[in-house]
């Protein structure tokens, strides 16, 4: 090895040695995550990591509940970090601009607002969650829309924000 490199030899096994420590203790169950928009604020800012607690880890009894924060691949294969607001069998409905499920109004203490301004365009709307669906939506409602999504999408668990 060339003499003005030798100095780095020691620091550059030591950042190795850290990273496969981390990666064997840590890697194999969360993944680092940067969350792009407003859609799921005030929980989470644009441009914020995140640690996501990944889907392999979360063991196969695992199944996604109401209000967990998940990020979870669209139809277009884009990842997105979304709050699950329904579950299989829940009746979303949209009245007037505000959402509600199983004739109840959506009563999330997370939200900036509970008025939809992004759907549509109707002022009613009705969907039945389908076996293996989870309904998503951004905590930022007004800026947010999304929807039925398959539960099998679900790449992890939102654990650190």
């Amino acid at each position: 090895m060339d003499k003005k490199w030798e100095k780095f030899r020691y620091p550059l096994w030591l950042a190795v040695a850290l990273l496969m420590a981390w990666y064997a203790f840590f890697g194999y169950k969360y993944q680092f995550s940067y969350n792009w928009g407003e859609s799921m604020e005030p929980t989470l800012s644009h441009s914020e990591w995140i640690v996501v607690q990944k889907r392999s880890s979360l063991g196969k009894e695992w199944s996604p509940q109401k209000w967990d924060v998940v990020l979870i691949m669209d139809e277009k294969g884009e990842s997105l970090c979304k709050r699950i607001v329904a579950i299989s069998g829940d009746r979303v409905r949209i009245e007037d601009g505000f959402i509600l499920i199983n004739d109840k109004p959506l009563e999330n203490p997370f939200a900036k607002t509970p008025l939809v301004s992004i759907y549509d365009g109707h002022d009613e709307w009705e969907y039945v969650v389908k076996e293996g669906e989870i309904w998503v939506i951004g905590d930022n409602i007004a800026e947010s829309w999304y929807g039925p999504l398959p539960a099998k999408n679900i790449k992890g668990l939102v654990v650190v924000w």
